[in-house]
């Protein structure tokens, strides 16, 4: 069937009409952060018994043409309301207004009767206005949206994006909702153009205080780059598309019903500009976003600070082109070079390099950034300023090395166990090298207990623990020069607040004076008795 096929179209629309052929179609919409329904698009649906499926673009225009339009809406709202009124609350129907009846002020009667005849509440309905329709007579559209907020009914701007809204009548007309054109929401997986398009409008939507509704969200991918730009509401194929009324109430149990926010959830530019403007300027770091040809998009002070400048003079600048020649050349060549190695490996982990500039040393920290299908726009520098902890590095170096000479002059080595026995500390002592780890000084004080002590001093500590008495041993151990020194490990339990062993604090004695001299006393005493004792 096509439109202007004589006055026989007329009549069998105006057949189909009497005969209860045209019949609503219910699409859900859906939130995004809760994944229930908000809403439904009612959608008028004609099946001719002659011909089949009429195509709603033929039909209306049909209806327009032969002053059906009126008639139809009236029988749509009323069927869809009736139908509708009985499927729980908070959910709204959103219904399609043509834009020749905006051309007359009885359209808020038509809409208001339809609706109340079947009890469905008024601040539920939502008349979707396409852009198109505003090009007529903006006072008298003024008026009907106004007559119709007027009664609790939502207005939303159809198909945005496609038509001639201008910012102005967006701004001076109330809507409560902008719907984004399918076409741009189908785009977004391949086209960059329609990804930034999709993203302006919602920002756009949630900056004058709308919600924002995506058409056309047929795959996964679609809903989860829709719900990261903080698109408000999906519709489409993805979730259903336009059901009849009896598959409506089984949609409800499997997603559930939730009321349209009023108040949606600010994530426009303008709130996000003003949040990373916050963060930048009282971030402890320096922080920079280059696009990639390696300009300056965001700088913060900190970040600028590296190379002696303010920071709205690096906005703009691409990185070792002026900031080389006048500042500090070799930080930001260096700087250039990770950002080059980042966006050439197309990086999604950090990569981190240690930079010196304006007499500071900084750690520099560069990762790709990427869009929501992961074409890269940009790398993200952040540079945390470390020349105080190089300085405390090297003094506690220096301070280790110190103690660690110290030591060897000590004859003493403290020594730390668990409540358990297990050694967990062993102070440096003459045979540790600098940079020596706790495990490595553990492993090779034991691996210098002579042979035949070994077994016999761990069998001893162990069966020592547990009468958590003061412990004392001795063995022999293994000098740097070959010889074997005679040492005694003395420990002490350490209670904790509940009373019970937390710890073992032992110190290492050399005692080999002490034993030599011992042993020489004992020889002497041999020699002695040898000498008195009498004569056979």
């Amino acid at each position: 069937m096509k439109v202007g096929d004589t006055d026989d179209t007329c009549a069998r629309l105006a057949a189909a009409l009497d005969g209860g052929l045209l019949q609503p179609a219910f699409q859900p919409l859906i939130c995004f952060e809760t994944g229930a329904i908000v809403g439904f698009e009612v959608l008028a649906r004609w099946t001719d018994p002659a011909t089949g499926p009429v195509s709603p673009v033929t039909f209306i225009a049909i209806a327009e043409s032969c002053g059906l339009i009126d008639r139809l809406t009236s029988h749509i709202v009323r069927t869809a309301c009736a139908q509708a009124v009985g499927w729980g609350q908070g959910f709204v129907l959103a219904f399609n207004v043509s834009p020749v009846q905006l051309r007359d002020k009885a359209v808020v009667a038509l809409i208001s009767d339809a609706v109340t005849q079947t009890g469905f509440p008024l601040e539920r309905i939502q008349v979707e206005i396409t852009e198109g329709a505003m090009q007529t007579d903006i006072e008298l559209a003024r008026a009907i949206i106004d007559d119709l907020k007027a009664l609790g009914i939502g207005i939303a701007l159809d198909d945005f994006g496609t038509g001639y809204a201008s910012l102005t009548r967006l701004h001076a007309l109330p809507f409560d909702e902008i719907k984004i054109d399918a076409s741009f929401v189908r785009g977004m997986l391949d086209d960059q153009e329609c990804r930034r398009i999709v993203t302006a409008i919602v920002g756009l939507g949630h900056s004058i205080g709308t919600r924002v509704v995506a058409e056309g969200v047929e795959r996964e991918e679609h809903a989860t780059i829709l719900r990261k730009l903080g698109c408000d509401i999906g519709q489409g194929w993805l979730w259903a598309q336009a059901l009849q009324p009896e598959r409506i109430p089984a949609l409800i149990q499997r997603l559930g019903l939730r009321a349209p926010d009023p108040r949606p959830l600010d994530r426009s530019p303008y709130q996000r500009l003003h949040q990373m403007e916050a963060l930048y300027v009282g971030a402890p770091v320096g922080l920079c976003f280059l696009d990639t040809r390696l300009r300056h998009v965001h700088v913060n002070g900190r970040y600028a600070e590296m190379f002696g400048a303010q920071a709205d003079a690096l906005v703009g600048a691409q990185l070792g082109a002026q900031l080389g020649a006048d500042s500090m050349p070799e930080a930001a060549g260096s700087i250039c070079s990770l950002a080059h190695a980042v966006l050439a490996a197309q990086a999604c982990s950090p990569v981190e390099r240690e930079i010196t500039a304006n007499g500071e040393v900084y750690l520099v920290v560069a990762q790709c950034v990427n869009d929501d299908i992961g074409d890269v726009i940009g790398v993200s520098l952040v540079a945390i300023g470390i020349s105080a902890r190089k300085r405390a590095e090297l003094a506690l170096r220096e301070s280790e090395e110190h103690f660690r000479c110290s030591v060897e002059l000590s004859p003493h080595i403290a020594w730390a166990a668990d409540p358990d026995g297990t050694l967990c500390y062993i102070s440096p002592n003459f045979r540790d090298s600098a940079g020596y780890a706790m495990q490595d000084r553990i492993d090779a004080w034991r691996a210098a207990v002579h042979p035949d002590d070994q077994l016999r001093i761990r069998a001893e500590w162990l069966a020592w623990i547990p009468s958590g008495q003061p412990f004392a041993t001795r063995f022999r151990i293994q000098w740097p020069d070959g010889s074997w020194r005679h040492m005694l490990s003395r420990a002490q339990p350490h209670l904790g607040a509940n009373g019970a062993i937390d710890r073992w604090y032992g110190v290492i004695s050399d005692i080999s004076a002490q034993a030599s001299m011992k042993q020489r006393i004992a020889d002497l005493e041999d020699q002695v008795r040898a000498l008195t004792a009498p004569v056979a």
